[in-house]
């Protein structure tokens, strides 16, 4: 229906000349009739399927991105998944950027299920109205724990803390960091994050999430992986 119009207005235009000349023979403003047709031809070619996929993958941005679900779990290796770059306020062992976090060594022989249940302990001392969403054994001894953390700033959107305990033994090199106890990686991110309009720019959490995991591994008297090396013991 649309391009039918179209076609009449373009076609009675042409009849009634182009342009409105001018007795100096210049041209002035196009016809209101010429206008509408340039107006509907436009926006015919706009809504083919093809222009109109090219147009909203350029709207993709960081923010559109942060309003889609986070995504939960471990990742196809198994592992614990790396923040995202739409979401700045998350440190995670995986990452390989500047949200990296090191690993945590429990520094007691305790099986995966036995490090969860002290870390549930210590995340309900230290963290204010903390909830358990899931925690569940995986493969050769491995234990999966996610709490969740409620905001103010975002109360029906809570913070995620992932865990991924691995009862991983160590090789006795007489090193400071070498004492026996499970391997802890994890991630804490935010559970929604906002931009500041119309730029792309997020709004930080005044570092939330690394604050959270270093008074956390305080709580349970943890050591940080890796630091007998670079010196980065923090008590």
């Amino acid at each position: 229906m649309t391009l039918s119009i179209s076609r009449l207005i373009c076609a009675a235009a042409a009849q009634g000349g182009g342009t409105n000349r001018r007795k100096d023979n210049s041209f002035g403003v196009p016809p209101l009739s010429l206008l509408i047709c340039a107006h509907f031809a436009l926006g015919t070619v706009v809504m083919t399927p093809p222009v109109a996929e090219a147009i909203s993958s350029f709207e993709t941005t960081p923010m559109t991105e942060a309003k889609k679900p986070i995504e939960l779990g471990l990742d196809v290796s198994g592992r614990i998944r790396a923040c995202p770059g739409f979401n700045p306020n998350c440190v995670s062992t995986s990452s390989v950027t500047s949200k990296h976090a090191l690993a945590w060594r429990s520094g007691e022989n305790k099986t995966g299920e036995e490090v969860a249940a002290l870390i549930v302990a210590g995340a309900k001392k230290s963290i204010p109205n903390v909830v358990v969403a899931e925690n569940i054994a995986k493969e050769h001894g491995e234990q999966y724990l996610r709490i969740l953390v409620p905001t103010k700033m975002f109360p029906d959107r809570p913070d995620i803390v992932e865990f991924l305990i691995k009862p991983e033994g160590v090789i006795d090199r007489n090193w400071d960091g070498d004492e026996a106890g499970a391997v802890i990686l994890y991630r804490s991110i935010a559970g929604d994050v906002r931009y500041l309009y119309p730029f792309t720019t997020p709004l930080p959490d005044n570092d939330a999430q690394p604050g959270r995991m270093k008074s956390l591994r305080k709580e349970l008297g943890f050591k940080l992986v890796g630091c007998e090396l670079v010196e980065c013991y923090e008590e």
